[in-house]
């Protein structure tokens, strides 16, 4: 999806692009396990990742309305 390599640990910076990536090209199973194990290890990404997802959502329901 983004180049990121299964053997490397994901930093926050790559757990940020897995986050955002992941909207529009679904994440391998290795990407998913990665950012899986960052977020568990870490809660400043945990909290980001969490408030993406509501802004997506927000996004999505923004789009719905206006019928695009």
């Amino acid at each position: 999806m983004t180049g990121y390599r299964p053997l490397e640990p994901v930093t926050c910076r790559g757990a940020s692009r897995l986050v955002c990536g992941a909207r529009d090209v679904p994440l391998t199973a290795a990407e998913q396990a990665a950012l899986a194990d960052h977020l568990a290890g870490c809660a400043r990404c945990s909290i980001a990742a969490r408030q993406f997802a509501a802004l997506f959502r927000q996004l999505d329901d923004c789009l719905a309305r206006s019928g695009k």
